[in-house]
């Protein structure tokens, strides 16, 4: 019980990290649109990207746990789900837009 909380709780942390991680990116990059010339700025930015990473790789290893770790519905549950299939759309093409970015 303890643990199937745990992880659902930290399943939806992963998703407040990445928001905040976004806007931190996005007031990043204004800051150095601003100001190409300051070093700090750039600093900031790969601060908030990795913030970014960090909130990614646990929302995937937390979620690949939930769906099939057998801690909470069984694998079927999500196999079926739509709004599951759209979440994995939606990964996979957050994760082509920072391929083709890089």
């Amino acid at each position: 019980m303890f643990a199937r909380a745990s992880l659902s709780a930290l399943h939806v942390l992963a998703l407040a990290v990445g928001f905040g991680a976004v806007f931190a990116r996005g007031r990043r990059l204004r800051d150095l649109r601003r100001s190409p010339e300051d070093a700090g700025a750039l600093g900031r930015l790969f601060q908030a990207d990795s913030l970014w990473g960090v909130a990614a790789l646990l929302w995937i290893a937390t979620g690949l746990l939930r769906a099939f770790g057998r801690l909470e519905k069984t694998r079927d549950f999500y196999l079926r789900n739509g709004f599951f299939w759209v979440k994995m759309a939606l990964l996979r093409s957050e994760t082509e837009l920072h391929r083709l970015d890089a």
